[in-house]
């Protein structure tokens, strides 16, 4: 019974779907990536950029040397109070970070998006400390910036490698690069 176990524990981990980071078949799918947009240098797009050269996905400098293209807009972020202390400061603020992006095949035909992509983070803030307030903001972007680049190439590979899907956006969506 104690040999089965790990060949048991081995089977649920196989079963559910996990498998270690950089085996997904998916990205042989995706081949050549060309990354531009509203921000061609954003922490976004170098985000996106690293996230898909540690997949193993071919980066190309122009579009037409690309099987798909990734467009992805600007930025956006919201700083707001979400509490306040017993003097009426602020104690806690939230920020939002929020993109859009969309995948083009070859030919120019939309894949997926124009999808919005969200990362949010309350904090606290200390009204005494701005300084250490200010770093703390800086970590936390970065933070939310590298989550929003992960839920884009999440989304991009889950689109690569369910075209239904993609087709009916393709079907319901405008271009936001044509925009």
């Amino acid at each position: 019974m104690i040999r089965l176990l790990p060949v048991l524990i081995l089977s649920l981990l196989v079963a559910c779907g996990w498998q270690l980071k950089g085996t997904n078949p998916g990205i042989a799918q995706l081949g050549a990536v060309h990354l531009g947009g509203d921000q061609p240098n954003g922490a976004v797009n170098r985000a996106v950029r690293n996230e898909l050269r540690t997949r193993g996905v071919e980066m190309v400098a122009t579009p037409l040397a690309a099987q798909h293209r990734l467009w992805i807009g600007a930025e956006e972020s919201r700083l707001r109070t979400a509490s306040y202390d017993a003097l009426v400061r602020a104690a806690e603020n939230t920020l939002l970070l929020q993109a859009v992006y969309e995948l083009l095949d070859a030919s120019g035909q939309l894949i997926a998006g124009p999808t919005t992509v969200y990362a949010e983070r309350v904090y606290e803030y200390d009204v005494q400390g701005v300084t250490s307030s200010a770093a703390q903001l800086s970590i936390i972007t970065q933070e939310l910036q590298d989550r929003l680049a992960q839920q884009i190439v999440r989304q991009i590979m889950a689109a690569v490698n369910n075209p239904t899907a993609a087709a009916d956006a393709r079907d319901n969506k405008p271009s936001a690069a044509a925009r």
